[in-house]
């Protein structure tokens, strides 16, 4: 009986050691996020350059639409003159689309320049290069 209860106390302080023990290392918590700033402010602003080999001049307005010309005209119907779309800088990572989507536009802001990749809903693929125009 004195063995039973010797080693009933036993477990019971090892249990009780174990649960107020320290632990070897403080838990791991990462670093916040560091929120990405834009280093341009593409609002109000007007770009020219080539998409698809396309002459193109596109708007980034101030409210996160894109109003699009390809060369030199409007691309959504005669009466429209020009085609709509979103678009949105993170960090220096611009996307952009026009006409709900019907092409989409991915590319890095450098200063005055914009380069990157393009796509349609009937699969071309391609570059765009644009440059800051002169307010």
């Amino acid at each position: 009986m004195n063995r039973l209860l010797a080693g009933v106390m036993w477990v019971v302080l090892g249990a009780a050691h174990a649960a107020y023990a320290v632990p070897a290392r403080p838990l791991y918590e990462p670093p916040a996020p560091q929120k990405s700033t834009p280093s341009v402010d593409l609002r109000g602003s007007t770009w020219q350059g080539k998409a698809f080999a396309v002459d193109v001049t596109f708007t980034f307005e101030t409210d996160g639409s894109v109003t699009y010309h390809r060369g030199g005209k409007g691309f959504k119907g005669a009466k429209a003159g020009i085609a709509k779309g979103s678009w949105s800088l993170t960090g220096d990572n611009l996307y952009f689309d026009i006409n709900n989507k019907t092409s989409e536009h991915r590319g890095i802001v450098a200063g005055n320049v914009i380069r990157g990749e393009s796509s349609n809903r009937s699969g071309m693929r391609g570059t765009f290069h644009l440059e800051r125009v002169a307010p």
